[in-house]
């Protein structure tokens, strides 16, 4: 199961959270999120499932700034989003 956000399409994974499958040029999310990542956290919440990190987003705004905990390569990264809308 896939699904988009913000130009970002997710996927589910084994471990805990949601894995980045792709990321579209000149997204908002593009330079911060890579195919690959596994994102842990939305704005402090925990996005163990792909259900979790949508019930997240909905919430969440590039406007104001989110936070997301996640993992590339092996290492923890904390991101920081802003857009202007």
């Amino acid at each position: 199961q896939s699904f988009p956000w913000q130009g970002a399409l997710f996927g589910s994974s084994s471990g805990a959270g949601v894995r980045v499958r792709s990321v579209e040029k000149g997204s908002r999310l593009d330079g911060y999120l890579q195919p690959g990542d596994l994102v842990r956290a939305l704005d402090g919440a925990d996005t163990p499932d792909p259900a979790a990190f949508e019930e997240s987003a909905k919430k969440a705004s590039l406007e104001r700034g989110v936070v997301l905990d996640l993992v590339r390569g092996g290492r923890s990264l904390y991101v920081s989003v802003k857009s202007a809308p």
